[in-house]
């Protein structure tokens, strides 16, 4: 990708592609990106990944304890802005320590030492979207905490990273670190394509210990199931073998049942997908609601419906709901809109509360594969809605929603064009691997939500 630094239509800075289809970083970040500098307070020997505006490697080099500032990028554009950053740097402070590191972290990151602040803020480029070379967007900053707790800090050693998710939750349970996470407000402009809503997070973590059993049992392997329960708790216990008693008496009940099933999928869904496509990125993307990304109003019809119907028939019989909008309902239906999403999203382990179907069909050509949709079941075994009222733990299922140490993967649909899956929706799922920075270059998809009569 071919970028450049300019100024957008507001004269504002921006690092881009020529027609700012792919929006790297923008002006409004500064004033995050300096809070969350100045919560971290680095000191001694920094490390950031990304340089990107360098507001914040700037920020980081005004702190008068920070004796080497060292930062991991791969863009050949950052590369020349960075040498004009460090000679104003060492004008000012002859006696600070400037280095670039040419590359990608997950390249690089092994021939670098230890370090006592870093910050974390990279893009995903289209090269990293490989098959079988991408984790789940939860997973990028949780391989690269591992990686930099276990081999690259000490005790003392502080971390800050680009969060737009409350991660307290996530790490609580770690105990070779303290976290803490201040909300932030943010004023983002609309002409930005990669990001959205009125705050952010900013994750403060310190290492506390040298605790490695315990950083790969917690965050690497993500083993949280009821052997993981702090045995001077008891009555904690007691709870949950109850729970697990309750579970398995339900299976004296067990009956044969008639067909059933969890996940359809039918490829080359649409007859002419390159046009569909065309017209989808012609749409207005500005509906809003509980859910990442961006979508459209629905375009849900009876004939859509009834090539569905013929998918689902067999396995819940007729379709008892199928929402299709008119005059007055359009606005409020979500089913056959579409949606997009960018790298910038972030996405959670969910249900779906109206419906008994979901169905997703992607429509974004060569997407990764790994950027399908998961099923999982929680640490517990929960993995859909009928679980979760027998083990009654809806509160920790929704609670733990983002922190995918508390949940295993069960299964999951390749992202292939023009595929459409078709869902249990009652099942616990989520979206993956977001990338790309536009409708354009991100994961676009159509939603459907649905019933059948069984």
């Amino acid at each position: 990708m071919d970028l450049i630094y300019k100024k957008d239509k507001n004269g504002k800075d921006i690092l881009c592609n020529e027609d700012e289809r792919h929006q790297i970083m923008m002006e409004w970040e500064k004033p995050y990106m300096e809070k969350s500098i100045e919560l971290l307070n680095p000191f001694g020997k920094v490390l950031e990944i990304g340089f990107g505006l360098g507001y914040s490697a700037t920020k980081i080099c005004s702190f008068k304890n920070v004796k080497e500032y060292n930062v991991i990028e791969c863009m050949p554009i950052v590369w020349e802005k960075f040498e004009e950053f460090k000679t104003e740097q060492q004008i000012a402070r002859p006696d600070l320590k400037i280095n670039l590191i040419k590359g990608r972290w997950e390249d690089v990151l092994q021939t670098t030492e230890t370090f006592d602040s870093i910050y974390f803020d990279d893009y995903v480029l289209n090269s990293d979207i490989d098959i079988g070379n991408r984790r789940i967007t939860h997973d990028r900053s949780l391989h690269f905490l591992q990686k930099v707790l276990q081999n690259h800090t000490r005790i003392g050693s502080r971390i800050s990273f680009y969060s737009t998710i409350n991660c307290i939750e996530m790490h609580k349970n770690i105990s070779c670190i303290h976290v803490e996470c201040s909300e932030y407000k943010i004023d983002i402009p609309s002409d930005c394509k990669y990001a959205k809503g009125d705050k952010m997070y900013i994750p403060i973590i310190t290492k506390t210990s040298n605790a490695e059993l315990d950083l790969k049992d917690k965050l690497i392997n993500r083993n949280n199931n009821i052997q993981n329960i702090n045995p001077e708790i008891p009555e904690q216990i007691k709870k949950e073998m109850e729970k697990q008693t309750k579970y398995k008496k339900l299976f004296d009940d067990i009956q044969v049942r008639g067909p059933s099933c969890g996940l359809i999928v039918i490829d080359n869904f649409y007859k002419n997908p390159h046009e569909t496509r065309k017209y989808i990125l012609t749409q207005e993307f500005s509906v809003r609601g509980n859910y990442p990304g961006q979508r459209t109003v629905s375009y849900a019809t009876q004939h859509l419906k009834d090539i569905i119907q013929g998918y689902v028939m067999p396995f819940g019989g007729k379709i008892t709901d199928f929402p299709i909008p008119d005059e007055k309902s359009n606005a409020n239906i979500y089913n056959g809109s579409f949606q997009y999403t960018t790298s910038r999203d972030r996405s959670w382990v969910h249900i779906d509360g109206y419906n008994n179907w979901g169905g997703v069909l992607y429509m974004t050509p060569n997407a990764p594969l790994s950027s399908g949709t998961a099923f999982y079941k929680f640490n517990d075994g929960a993995a859909c809605e009928v679980d979760q009222d027998i083990l009654e733990n809806k509160t920790d299922t929704d609670m733990y929603s983002q922190d995918m140490t508390k949940w295993q993967l069960v299964d999951r649909a390749g992202n292939v064009f023009n595929r459409l899956i078709l869902f249990n929706s009652k099942r616990f799922h989520m979206s993956m691997d977001y990338f790309g920075d536009s409708k354009e270059n991100g994961r676009l998809f159509q939603v459907f939500f649905f019933s059948t009569e069984k």
